[in-house]
């Protein structure tokens, strides 16, 4: 605990970049669960104003506004009906269809927009140089690339349409996983993390959707990367006519920065 009190930011100081919204609402979705009763259920930190049962709001991240559902309060497992929510609390909204995890929600786009005004406005005085909104505020969230890779396929054509609904579902709460379709082998293809992860998926798809999906042979994505500079040259000759034609390629292999293509 003494680490965390030093080492740690303030959450108070954290979260004063919320304070360009001003009386506006802002709030930012850190997870999406499906209920079988209530639908998907979308939780949100509350860092400023008030979220009603009801009311519509903009997502900056997707661009678009949603109607809010219900309001709950989680305990738990169980979920406790509200009609509003006050900043500093942790809120579950129901209804929403496309607000995904690490959408960042006002009530409108003009509010987002004099926020980001806001914001620009303080960014200059704290002398930040071309300062990103979106990384200030904190908008969507960083995923690493997949490296593993599988083909899915339901039991019958019956449930194909069961499937892709499940994957829907299934990509808005774990944005990790990656749906794609190969049109050459005319195959569904899952890309995830790891081996453990395309099973749980497998899993939660026989659990939760009583599907009994078979998944294809796992592919892993191998990246390879020069360690040490490499020079080498290459010299072709031809005779044309009486004459000699010469012709000679160098080419320089460079190792780049870690984590960089070369």
């Amino acid at each position: 605990m003494d680490a965390v009190i030093l080492y740690l930011p303030s959450p108070i100081k954290k979260n004063e970049r919320y304070k360009c919204f001003e009386d506006s609402l802002c709030a930012k979705a850190f997870k999406v669960k499906y209920d079988k009763q209530k639908g998907p259920l979308a939780f949100f930190r509350l860092y400023n104003g008030v979220l009603n049962k009801g009311q519509k709001i903009y997502s900056i991240q997707q661009d678009g506004s949603e109607q809010v559902g219900k309001v709950y309060v989680a305990y738990a497992d169980d979920l406790e009906e509200v009609q509003s929510m006050k900043a500093g609390n942790i809120a579950v909204v129901s209804g929403l269809k496309k607000v995904m995890s690490g959408d960042l929600v006002a009530n409108s786009n003009v509010a987002s927009q004099k926020a980001k005004k806001n914001l620009l406005h303080s960014a200059k005085k704290e002398n930040i140089q071309d300062p990103d909104i979106e990384k200030l505020l904190g908008i969507g969230v960083t995923i690493p690339e997949p490296v593993f890779f599988c083909s899915i396929e339901p039991p019958s054509l019956a449930s194909q349409a069961a499937l892709e609904h499940a994957l829907i579902e299934l990509q808005r709460e774990d944005p990790s996983l990656r749906v794609s379709f190969n049109t050459e082998t005319g195959q569904t293809v899952l890309a995830g993390m790891g081996e453990l992860h395309l099973e749980i998926i497998k899993d939660r798809i026989l659990k939760e959707y009583k599907i009994e999906v078979d998944l294809g042979p796992l592919q892993i994505a191998y990246r390879e990367a020069p360690i040490n500079a490499v020079t080498d040259s290459l010299t072709v000759e031809t005779k044309i006519g009486n004459s000699r034609q010469y012709v000679t390629t160098k080419l320089s292999l460079v190792p780049t920065d870690t984590g960089k293509k070369c």
